[in-house]
């Protein structure tokens, strides 16, 4: 059982990935959850992909990205365009449609501050212009750094002011989407307020999906406390971050998010670019490698990929590469990583603390928490205690839910007496040879079965 990984993958579906053969071979390959950009492709493609992730597995969580206020790039030809370096190129703000002449990149120009000699960003910073001359409703760029541009890419404009008529709108109608297709968590972009994740909560009333706020703005980070204690879950979007601040400071801005979402027992999720040279190629940088495993160190929840499995060349190959790294430098680290709190605590964190605390002291062979809505299982995994966290559930959306916590696994329970649900656990992991005659397990969860962030009660139990 100590084989077990604890750090979750999230992998992004698109081209390269959505039909149901690479749904599966990305699963075997160690896909935790799935990512639809909602940015891209038409809600009807992304509803066919959620029936053959939902045909493929039960545990498997969806998560549906809002594209937000971002502004992007119009529809250009499938195969991309090719933005050499050196090369002039010309952006039209007045069409949404790449005509054969000038790259459509829909937004008002006019008081937007563009100026000669500044920058303008392509997908997420990969691709480099050089603003050479402004006359509405086009853009005249030399290329700084190249790259292949593709349609519906993110574009940043440094120091612009930019409004986007519509988008409140149109993400409205893609969180309505995301509970309509029974999406597990919907990714929130650009959020500046715990007031936005407000807005998103009542338009989800009567689903179960969670909200997960992607921390990508300098608003964000200015709010961040009050973000996290308003959501489900974080995303650290890096690529949009780095261009909002300076790029020295995204690894301390992840590091600083990541303990704070840690000590709220809040999800994190590290997204973009961690493998990004598997888009075309079939090994990562030693650069990649590192970035993947400091993120386990740091003891992120969910390691992300994007265009690596959602338009690369290599998607089952990019899942593969990720788990194995995850798997060698879990083995590498710390096992004692439990860490008792000061100060007053609920009941409930309280004894998710304590089943840590005796797990470790009694060197059992892992916690099992009894959870009704997955909050059990969260709170134990907020202390990222040194032995698997195995959640007891008899409800399919809480299963999906923790496909994005830390060491979490999932069992089903039918049953509604507690001695009855821990025997069926046991007798399963018994004949799975995951536990054998002797062995200790830690269990928490209520006194009853059922009961909401009731956890109340702690066991240590000899096989």
């Amino acid at each position: 059982m100590d084989s077990v990984r604890r750090t979750k993958i999230l992998a992004t579906l698109g081209p390269s990935s959505n039909s149901p053969d690479l749904i599966k071979k990305l699963a075997a390959q160690g896909a935790d959850a799935f990512r639809l950009n909602l940015a891209h492709g038409t809600h009807e493609e992304h509803e066919k992909t959620v029936k053959a992730i939902r045909e493929l597995s039960s545990k498997a969580a969806v998560v549906a990205d809002i594209r937000g206020s971002k502004l992007r790039v119009g529809e250009l030809p499938r195969e991309g365009l090719l933005l050499e370096k050196g090369s002039k190129v010309i952006l039209d703000t007045g069409k949404a449609k790449y005509s054969g002449r000038a790259i459509p990149v829909p937004f008002p120009l006019r008081k937007s501050g563009i100026k000669k000699g500044g920058v303008i960003y392509l997908d997420d910073g990969m691709i480099m212009l050089e603003v050479k001359s402004v006359s509405p409703p086009r853009i005249v760029c030399e290329v700084v750094r190249e790259g292949r541009l593709f349609s519906r890419k993110g574009v940043n404009i440094p120091g612009a002011t930019i409004a986007h008529p519509g988008a409140s709108k149109r993400d409205k109608e893609d969180v309505l989407f995301g509970k309509k297709i029974g999406a597990d968590y919907i990714s929130l972009s650009f959020i500046a307020s715990a007031e936005d994740v407000a807005q998103a909560r009542k338009l989800l009333e009567g689903s179960n999906a969670r909200i997960i706020a992607k921390i990508e703005s300098q608003k964000s980070l200015e709010h961040l406390d009050e973000i996290i204690g308003a959501v489900d879950a974080v995303m650290i979007a890096r690529g949009d971050l780095g261009l909002e601040i300076p790029l020295s400071e995204v690894p301390v801005k992840q590091r600083e998010i990541m303990k704070k979402c840690r000590r709220a027992g809040v999800p994190v999720i590290v997204a973009t670019q961690m493998l990004a040279s598997m888009m075309n190629m079939a090994r990562p940088t030693r650069a990649e490698v590192s970035d993947v495993a400091n993120a386990v160190f740091d003891l992120a929840d969910v390691v992300m990929l994007s265009g690596e499995t959602a338009t690369g060349l290599y998607p089952v190959e990019a899942v593969k590469t990720m788990r194995e790294i995850i798997e060698v430098s879990e083995k590498g680290s710390a096992r004692n990583l439990f860490a008792r709190e000061t100060g007053t605590l609920p009941v409930n964190v309280a004894v998710a603390e304590a089943a840590c605390r005796a797990a470790y002291e009694v060197r059992a062979k892992c916690i099992i928490a009894g959870t009704t809505t997955g909050f059990s299982a969260r709170a134990v995994a907020k202390y990222r205690p040194s032995v698997p966290v195995i959640a007891l559930t008899g409800s399919v959306d809480v299963a999906r839910r923790l496909s994005l916590v830390w060491g979490v696994r999932t069992l089903y329970f039918k049953t509604e007496r507690i001695e009855e649900a821990i025997k069926e656990a046991l007798e399963y992991l018994k004949k799975k040879r995951e536990l054998e005659k002797g062995d200790v397990v830690v269990y928490a969860t209520g006194m009853k079965v059922g009961q909401v962030g009731g956890t109340n009660t702690m066991q240590v139990l000899v096989v």
